[in-house]
């Protein structure tokens, strides 16, 4: 899931929305962040769907607990071997979500996920990088 890369060794590149939103639809694990009573950052097995994050949780899981706050998404891939690799952030807001939608996802924790839940991006943005030369 690589996309296009800078051109100048150890620079940033920017990723433009369209291609974060493609990058999106590809990916099946994600982080979410949000606070709580602490900072915490969880993986997610999600979906893109219909231009939202779908993924399904347990009704007693800290994400939950998220239902209309604001939470930062994040999805990343590095390629060791080319050096080369890209990050993006969605910012949005959590919601409940049809469960019909997210009736395919196959979440990877074990356990109950009966919970469909969504985030409704408000950014996203994106950039690439490169292993400088010699590195």
């Amino acid at each position: 899931m690589m996309t296009s890369e800078s051109t100048d060794p150890g620079a940033f590149g920017v990723l433009e929305e369209s291609e974060c939103y493609a990058l999106l639809h590809e990916g099946v694990i994600g982080r979410i962040a949000f606070t709580g009573p602490r900072l915490m950052v969880l993986p997610i097995t999600y979906a893109w769907i219909e231009g939202r994050i779908v993924f399904r949780t347990s009704p007693a899981s800290s994400l939950a607990n998220l239902i209309g706050q604001d939470v930062v998404f994040e999805l990343d891939d590095l390629d060791i071997e080319t050096g080369v690799g890209w990050s993006l952030v969605v910012e949005g807001r959590v919601e409940n979500c049809e469960p019909e939608l997210a009736a395919g996802l196959r979440p990877w924790a074990s356990g109950e996920r009966s919970l469909a839940l969504a985030i409704r991006p408000r950014s996203v943005s994106g950039r690439t990088v490169s292993r400088p030369e010699g590195v």
